[in-house]
């Protein structure tokens, strides 16, 4: 049992965000290690294993910050700094145009998105900043803005601003548009969603000497630092992560590389592929049961839960195609 704003939370759902969304909506976190692994309505841990607070997006609004360590799917996590709440339109409006620190913009879009999500009328004024925010320079903030516009299909301007989005440099970004579209009936971004399932193979962006590199296995948010490689000039260059998930294999200090070759290998965040297997119930198709068939697999990193949305997803793609 663990205690947020003095009152023992138990059972609690993740039905808003992912893994990823919590790290990056809110201005990031620090993972700072591991617990057992949750199911998706249950949570059990140790007492001594977390800090004082437990968050999720939904308990935002009733709380003044957020402190010491976050539990979310197993990971421990640790803020940077507090998330004060926003206590008026005027201070989240002007939250949503601080250009200066993305943290604000991507904090005033979670509460804008738990106001769509109670059908809260005033959300409305801020319709036309979701939009304009599908353009930010900023990747997180494009990623945030991805996944609250998919949060009412009957807004104006949201639809275009998401098919627009599945052109986006970001693999995040993309697939949070796709999955957004999905709530709007359209399958345009289909093969994003399956991409989702994928690993990501990340490649050396320049030639030279691997000098420090984190452990295989270990969990990783987006944008999140794989391994230091020191080029001809003497230069360090950062190799960081596409997506959340668990490095599966990083190239060890030592190791020559060559720009453009693999370097790492990053399996996908589960709340990411839950995500896609929800989606691809509703919209895959016969072809993309290839990506969805290795995680009907007993394997200790694919949880009952996903397990079961795959084979469900599997039946749901097959009887589409036998009824066409």
């Amino acid at each position: 049992m663990i205690k947020a704003d003095d009152e023992a939370i138990a059972a609690p759902k993740f039905d808003v965000a992912t893994f990823d969304e919590i790290l990056h909506l809110l201005g990031g976190f620090d993972v700072v290690g591991t617990v057992q692994r949750l199911d998706r309505d249950q949570l059990t841990v140790e007492p001594d294993v977390i800090g004082d607070i437990f968050w999720h997006p939904q308990s935002l609004a009733g709380s003044s910050a957020l402190t010491e360590v976050v539990l979310f799917q197993g990971f421990a996590c640790k803020p940077h700094g507090e998330l004060t709440r926003l206590r008026s339109d005027a201070q989240l409006t002007e939250y949503l145009h601080d250009t200066k620190k993305p943290r604000h913009i991507q904090q005033a879009l979670v509460q804008v998105s738990e106001r769509m999500a109670k059908n809260d009328g005033a959300a409305k004024q801020w319709y036309p900043d979701l939009v304009r925010l599908a353009s930010d320079p900023v990747e997180e903030v494009r990623n945030t803005d991805a996944w609250v516009m998919g949060q009412d299909t009957s807004a104006a301007g949201f639809h275009g601003a998401l098919l627009k989005m599945l052109s986006d440099t970001s693999p995040m970004v993309r697939g949070n548009a796709a999955l957004s579209l999905v709530r709007f009936g359209d399958a345009t971004g289909r093969s994003q969603i399956v991409a989702l399932l994928h690993p990501a193979d990340v490649m050396a962006p320049a030639s030279g000497k691997i000098i420090d590199a984190d452990r295989p296995g270990t969990a990783i948010h987006q944008g999140g630092l794989l391994a230091k490689l020191q080029n001809a000039q003497g230069q360090t260059v950062e190799i960081r992560s596409p997506i959340p998930g668990r490095s599966r294999t990083i190239a060890q200090p030592g190791a020559n590389v060559v720009v453009g070759t693999e370097v790492a290998i990053v399996d996908p965040a589960g709340e990411q592929v839950w995500e896609a297997l929800r989606a691809l119930y509703l919209v895959g198709q016969v072809s993309d049961l290839d990506a969805v068939l290795p995680y009907e697999r007993e394997l200790p990193d694919i949880s009952n839960d996903m397990r079961q949305q795959a084979i469900e997803t599997e039946k749901a793609i097959r009887a589409r195609a036998g009824a066409n």
